[in-house]
């Protein structure tokens, strides 16, 4: 029976194509490919804070060098977007330029916390309701 497409898979295949290099970082060396040790967040951040101001590219830099590099030094990939959401309290739909942070890293409390961490620093940071969040088991295949 032939194993499904992973979208990990699909993302790493289009950065190939595109031209970009792809490594499996060092932490990840002795992790036998086919296991799923690992994890895969995608952090999704409005650009727009509730006052209705927006997020610039330096203000954005900025948090990605002053909070995500110093939790996940080895690396993770920042994705540019436009999407939308409904406001409940409003009971209206909220379009907005997005970010989309993804990390990968070893399964445990103290890579969680560092996730909790970036999440909570945005909210206050950009005055956020919050940040949507999703987690997968991944498997690193070189």
């Amino acid at each position: 029976m032939p194993r499904p497409i992973r979208p990990v898979a699909l993302f790493l295949a289009a950065l190939l194509v595109a031209g970009h290099s792809v490594a499996v970082p060092a932490q990840y060396a002795d992790i036998p490919a086919g296991t799923a040790t690992a994890l895969q967040a995608t952090l999704y951040f409005g650009m727009t804070s509730r006052d209705g101001s927006g997020v610039s590219e330096q203000e954005w830099a900025d948090f990605l060098r002053t909070v995500v590099t110093p939790r996940f030094p080895n690396g993770f990939t920042v994705v540019g977007g436009y999407g939308q959401w409904r406001n409940g309290k409003k009971d209206e739909i909220i379009k907005e330029d997005s970010r989309m942070l993804v990390l990968t890293y070893v399964a445990g409390r103290k890579n969680e916390a560092k996730v909790d961490e970036i999440k909570a620093a945005y909210t206050k940071r950009f005055r956020q309701d919050a940040v949507f969040h999703t987690r997968t088991a991944i498997e690193i295949i070189d």
